[in-house]
């Protein structure tokens, strides 16, 4: 589902017709969290095993039927809550 929340250009490339091409911020936030989910990893702590689970869990998605697509509706969700976030600030 595609966000209805404006979403600027993140590196703005001018196009001979005096618009602007590339990727959008929406875009840059989903693939941050994107490389955030698969590249978490755990901490030495004992104490704080929350960043393994997350890792653990990503990777589980993957390998189910369906996984990858659960991933990238997960980034797009966090860009959204970004986005949202930065309008309020």
């Amino acid at each position: 589902m595609r966000s209805t929340l404006p979403s600027e250009p993140a590196f703005p490339t001018p196009t001979k017709d005096g618009k602007f091409d590339g990727m959008t911020m929406r875009e840059w936030f989903a693939g941050q969290a994107l490389a955030g989910l698969l590249g978490a990893t755990a901490s030495n702590d004992t104490e704080d095993a929350a960043p393994m689970l997350f890792f653990e869990n990503a990777k589980i998605m993957l390998n189910v039927q369906g996984g990858e697509t659960e991933l990238a509706r997960l980034a797009f969700n966090l860009a959204d809550a970004m986005l949202a976030q930065a309008k309020r600030h």
